[in-house]
């Protein structure tokens, strides 16, 4: 399987001139994620918990979009 851009309107997108995520082999790689509010689309900037909460609700929604989920992340720690 070669590898195949993939983007989903319904995560917080930042414009920049990168892909949300590449599928290649079935694995799925991840641009990084901003604090950008999924349901405006708006930069939403405070807290690091705040925006961390942002980052990670638009990575959950890409991986959930492509048909994954964050279960499916790897981790070195294993």
């Amino acid at each position: 399987m070669g590898k195949k851009k993939f983007f989903t309107d319904k995560a917080g997108v930042s414009g920049g001139p990168y892909s949300q995520d590449i599928i290649h082999n079935n694995i799925i790689y991840l641009s990084g994620q901003g604090a950008i509010d999924p349901a405006t689309k708006e930069i939403s900037l405070g807290s690091i918990e705040h925006e961390t909460r942002l980052a990670m609700e638009n990575i959950r929604i890409i991986l959930e979009e492509a048909g994954s989920s964050l279960d499916q992340i790897l981790h070195p720690s294993g």
